[in-house]
């Protein structure tokens, strides 16, 4: 049940039109019981990448204290906690047919996401202090928005409904990073 190379090269494709608020994106993704499964493994290919992040971030940018071992907990729980969220979501919404395809294009885009992190932080190693602050800021705001065109696409709901779904991701995410971290 892993996916191909080449379906991993189409599915980030995918959430890369997504990026451009393009809904033909959703059309790259496998939205059967096997595609949901298979999305997946998006959060093993993107870890090494959240790994690698991580690091410079503790290290070189003094933005992270927590432990390499309690981040990868703490990333290995929010993959978990993100669909279950998500499936209530869909339920309150009264979209419960859109969930699969929601939570696909979002476990592909996260490889995209970590991708324009990664730059970030990379850049950010060259820049003051305060530019890096403003660059991550930024990064995260776009990454928002991002967010907010999966949800809407995918969901095929309004704005203030894709907005509540971002924000409530958002915040069961920060919840699941304090919890598993103390931080």
């Amino acid at each position: 049940m892993i996916p191909t190379l080449d379906d991993i090269v189409r599915f980030v494709v995918g959430a890369g039109l997504l990026l451009k608020n393009d809904e033909r994106g959703m059309a790259a993704f496998d939205v059967s019981l096997k595609g949901f499964l298979q999305s997946f493994a998006a959060a093993v290919i993107a870890l090494p990448v959240f790994a690698f992040v991580h690091f410079v971030q503790t290290r070189h940018l003094g933005m992270d204290g927590t432990p390499m071992g309690l981040a990868v907990l703490a990333y290995a729980a929010q993959w978990l906690v993100f669909p279950l969220t998500a499936v209530g979501l869909a339920k309150v919404m009264h979209r419960e047919q859109h969930f699969v395809p929601y939570v696909v294009a979002a476990n592909w885009a996260a490889i995209v996401q970590i991708g324009i992190v990664a730059a970030a932080v990379l850049l950010s190693t060259l820049l003051s202090s305060g530019l890096a602050g403003l660059l991550i800021l930024v990064v995260t705001l776009g990454l928002l928005v991002y967010d907010f065109f999966i949800a809407r696409i995918a969901f095929h709901t309004p704005g203030i409904d894709g907005g509540a779904v971002v924000l409530i991701q958002l915040l069961v995410g920060m919840l699941v990073q304090h919890l598993v971290t103390g931080m």
